[in-house]
């Protein structure tokens, strides 16, 4: 029941972020560029870094949920603080079982008054051999500086 509620949800936020679609471009110093897509519900980052590098996310405008491979819904802390420069979040979870495997992981982001990233940090890692071996780590970026592209 679980699942299929969770499958339900993914389902209609995707449907969500899937309308009156708005980009913005950003670039850093480091060779990130960064796609950020608004809809009617929340954002989607997409990153890409070199050649190698390329990973995305979504999350809800009020940061109440975030679509994170390497972080079941159920297993996702947030924190979030509001500065005067605009908020810094981050979503995180420990070890534990997911769809994907045995992962844990993290996105921090620190955001504009606007919205607009201005850093942002990924790191997943899921543990080989069956979830009883070492850890590995399948994402880590790091985009600091991000300026938006006119």
């Amino acid at each position: 029941m679980k699942i299929l509620f969770t499958g339900l949800l993914l389902l209609i936020s995707t449907a969500s972020f899937s309308q009156d679609r708005h980009k913005v471009y950003f670039e850093s110093s480091d060779g990130c560029e960064v796609e950020m897509e608004k809809a009617n519900f929340g954002t989607n980052l997409t990153i890409r870094k070199g050649e190698d590098v390329f990973y995305m996310f979504d999350y809800m405008y009020d940061l109440s949920f975030v679509n994170f491979s390497y972080c079941h819904q159920d297993s996702v802390e947030i924190n979030y603080t509001q500065e005067s420069f605009g908020t810094e979040v981050m979503f995180s979870c420990n070890e534990h079982n997911n769809d994907y495997g045995v992962t844990k992981g993290y996105i921090k982001l620190n955001l504009d008054r606007s919205g607009n990233p201005i850093d942002i940090q990924v790191d997943g890692q899921k543990r080989a051999i069956g979830g009883f071996g070492w850890w590995k780590q399948e994402v880590l970026v790091e985009c600091l500086g991000l300026k938006k592209v006119q």
